[in-house]
Parts: C-alpha cells; sequence; structure tokens
C-alpha cells in the first residue's frame, strides 16, 4: 500500500472538516454580522441598471472625481476608458463583481481622494499606463474572496462590521497597488505579477491582518474635507440597528422628492 488515503483531501461539507476548520481555521464571524457579509454577496451579484438613476450618478461621480471635470458625460462613449474601463460601456466590465466594483471605487474616489487621484494620474502615465478601473474590479474580486473565506472576519470582529473592513481592505490594496507600481516602475507588460502579488496579500488570515494594521485607517491619504462630490455614502446607503444585529439597504435610486411615497430603498 502507498499509504495514501484515498479520502484525503477531505470533503468540504464533511463533518471532519468542518471541526478542523473550527480548531484551525479563521475565526467565525459574529452572528450578528452574517447579514451584512451577505448584503456585500448580494451587492456583488446586483448588476447596473441603466433604469435606476443612482446607478449611472454612481459612474458619473466616480468620472468626475478622476478626470476633474465638472461637465456631465454620455452613458456610453470612449470617455470610458479615460478611467479604466475597457469599452464604451462599463456595465460590460462589472459583470463579474456587480456594483460592489462601482461602490468600492466610489468609496476610493470620496474617501481617499487623494490615492485616486495619483492612481488615476499614473493609469494615464504614457510608459507606466494601466486600465485603472479593470485594476480596481479585480482588487474588489479579491477582497470577495478573502471575505468569503474568512480571512477578514478577525478584524471584522474586533473592529466595526463587515462593510467598513471590507471598504478598508480595497482601499489598502489599492494603495499597495500604488507603491508598487511606482516604486518598482512597473508597466501594463507586468501587470500580471502585480495582480499575484496584491492576491497574496489578502491569501490568509495573517496576510490581511499584515497589510490592514499599517495601512488602515489613518495611513491611506484621505480625501480633503472641502472637496466636492455629487455623490455621498448617505445617498446610496442605508443602515439599520436592531435586536438582531446591523443591516444595510442598497438605495438604486436617487433621494425621492418631496411628497413622494417612494422610498427607493431596496433591501439587499
Amino acid at each position: 500500500s502507498s499509504g495514501i488515503n484515498a479520502e484525503w483531501p477531505l470533503r468540504p461539507g464533511s463533518g471532519i472538516t468542518k471541526i478542523l476548520r473550527l480548531l484551525c481555521g479563521p475565526p467565525q464571524l459574529k452572528s450578528s454580522f452574517q447579514e451584512e457579509k451577505s448584503f456585500i454577496f448580494r451587492l456583488s451579484k446586483c448588476q447596473f441598471d441603466n433604469n435606476q438613476p443612482n446607478d449611472f450618478q454612481i459612474l458619473q461621480t466616480i468620472y468626475k472625481s478622476l478626470t476633474g471635470t465638472s461637465l456631465d458625460c454620455d452613458r456610453y462613449g470612449s470617455h470610458w476608458q479615460e478611467i479604466g474601463f475597457q469599452g464604451n460601456d462599463p456595465a460590460t466590465d462589472l459583470r463579474g463583481t456587480g456594483m460592489l466594483s462601482l461602490v468600492c471605487i466610489l468609496y476610493l474616489c470620496l474617501e481617499h481622494s487623494t490615492l485616486a487621484h495619483r492612481l488615476h494620474q499614473i493609469s494615464v502615465n504614457e510608459e507606466q499606463g494601466f486600465p485603472l478601473a479593470v485594476f480596481m474590479i479585480n482588487i474588489t474580486r479579491m477582497v470577495l474572496v478573502a471575505l468569503r473565506n474568512g480571512h477578514l472576519n478577525k478584524f471584522c470582529n474586533k473592529r466595526y462590521g463587515v462593510l467598513p473592513v471590507f471598504m478598508d481592505t480595497f482601499a489598502a490594496l489599492a494603495n499597495e497597488h500604488y507603491r508598487i507600481w511606482t516604486s518598482e516602475r512597473k508597466t501594463i507588460a507586468d501587470s500580471g505579477n502585480v495582480l499575484q502579488h496584491l492576491e497574496d496579500k489578502v491569501k490568509s488570515s495573517g496576510a490581511c491582518a499584515a497589510l490592514l494594521t499599517p495601512h488602515c485607517p489613518k495611513s491611506i491619504p484621505s480625501a480633503s474635507p472641502k472637496q466636492r462630490t455629487d455623490l455621498n455614502f448617505a445617498d446610496i446607503f442605508q443602515h439599520e440597528e436592531s435586536g438582531q444585529g446591523s443591516s444595510w439597504k442598497f438605495n438604486h435610486e436617487s433621494s425621492p422628492k418631496k411628497g413622494s411615497k417612494k422610498s427607493g430603498k431596496y433591501a439587499m
């Protein structure tokens, strides 16, 4: 006999696997945060909707923030490639992580605008340019995988919930992307290696701790309090506290006009 156990690796759903995960794996997420975690995954499956005004407003705000223009832009056109989408319709790049990617990019623009502007500047550099939006979508996917695998549980439990930790992790990876791209003078030919480097930063609970501890929340360049933006998180999120814990709703639509009975807020 070769001594190799034919039952190894263990089936993911087996009882022994669950016991090993409890003993050796990441800490369990507090039950009060489970709905918040589920919200993020549902948001990642929520696709861009042309019939929902806020979806395009998020896109507009990202475009204006990164380019510095005050002019509105069309829903379709080559201008979207200026901020790193691959074609004339940004929605086609969002199929993998849905509206979650746009919300993460919006967060970067509103809460860490200095970093967002630096990233955009280097992304349009003739020698070191790269598709910024595509990279940010990939980073969103990396953080989503880390959340699914429980690597962010320790921070979520110790700090203030799942969504803020998710966004902080996204910003920390974006910051690391900027650091390595500029300090090592990376080019588009290095994209694969850079993405792998970023993925390694969230491949385990220990890696996430090493990433987040020095970077979050104060050492990442933040937005100027005087900066004007067309949209803020209060416009698109509603946070509720109850006896069962905290929950979030994603507001697809713009705020209702006075006298309107429609709230425009949908539980995700």
